[in-house]
């Protein structure tokens, strides 16, 4: 598997940086195979299988669920600024009711009504005193670069699918030419001797051991013609097409080495620890009382009377 080493940055840049990813590692790989893969024609066909394994069902669903992770860090960090909402509602009752809030100034002269419409606008803002939300956020921020580099992974695995499916089909090939020229050699040396055991120059014993040869090449040759299929349906599976690559000789340098921990796997697992990690604090600090202010204003509409009344309040849950 290719070895992948992703800095700081990528860790949060978010939906700009995978898309950068989408086009900058296909990119590199496809100039690399274009270096090792000989002619043009060639490499061409494999930078083909490579752009489409980057719609694989996989590589698709995965920047799906980094688009959800990066909503989901909207909406935390949308907490700080609160929640509003608007009602209204009408009423007819059997007897008048008192219309507005009570108050010294509306039981001097208390207006009265059967018919009762109100209209209420309130917003609230949290205060966040505990943390809980900030630790939300911070878990929120780690999905997400949990998620983007789990979409990174997901793209290289199916590029390294296409590439060994690829390479593996090239090797298959040549050893196919290989038995081929074996097998052309082992009937004729049937032939001979079958021609010598009819004049008796050999024994049937050697006629035996020919067509033991034979066989067993035969054999080989089934057994190959079972990983061409294996290899073919991995390089479909991987790229989506139906394609059996032409010969082509290719020339694959050493990777460089990277540490185990600057690994994919090793920073998802890091993201996903960290991700935990705040889930719990946010939990915890969830205990803790919660501070928020609000305002409230509510008009009230019953016949001639229109009372209206406001408030800008403070609590603690």
């Amino acid at each position: 598997m290719i070895p992948f080493q992703p800095t700081s940055r990528a860790l949060g840049s978010g939906s700009a940086t995978a898309r950068r990813f989408d086009r900058v590692v296909p990119a590199l790989v496809l100039v690399f195979l274009g270096l090792a893969s000989g002619p043009p024609a060639r490499a061409g066909e494999l930078a083909d299988l490579l752009r489409a394994s980057l719609d694989h069902p996989g590589v698709t669903a995965s920047q799906r669920e980094t688009a959800a992770a990066e909503q989901e860090l909207r909406a935390a960090r949308g907490r700080y600024f609160g929640a509003g909402g608007l009602s209204a509602q009408t009423a007819r009752f059997e007897d008048p009711r008192f219309v507005g809030v009570l108050s010294p100034a509306a039981l001097a002269d208390p207006p009265f009504s059967r018919d009762l419409t109100t209209y209420a606008a309130f917003y609230r803002i949290p205060i966040d005193l505990a943390g809980a939300i900030k630790a939300g956020r911070e878990a929120a921020a780690h999905d997400l670069a949990g998620l983007q580099l789990a979409e990174r992974q997901t793209g290289l695995l199916k590029l390294h699918d296409v590439t060994s499916a690829y390479v593996r089909l090239q090797a298959l090939k040549r050893e196919a030419e290989v038995l081929a020229v074996q097998r052309r050699r082992v009937e004729q040396t049937v032939e001979r001797v079958e021609q010598q055991v009819a004049t008796e120059e050999v024994s049937i014993a050697e006629l035996r051991l020919a067509e033991a040869e034979l066989a067993r090449l035969e054999a080989d040759e089934e057994r190959l013609a079972g990983a061409v299929a294996v290899a073919l349906a991995a390089l479909e599976e991987a790229s989506g097409r139906q394609l059996e690559p032409s010969s082509a000789e290719i020339h694959i340098p050493d990777w460089p080495t990277a540490e185990p921990e600057g690994l994919l796997p090793a920073r998802v697992a890091e993201a996903r620890a960290r991700s935990a990690e705040q889930r719990a604090e946010e939990a915890r600090r969830s205990l803790w009382p919660r501070v928020s202010v609000g305002a409230d204003y509510q008009t009230f509409d019953g016949g001639p009377d229109a009372p209206d009344a406001w408030s800008i309040s403070a609590g603690v849950t």
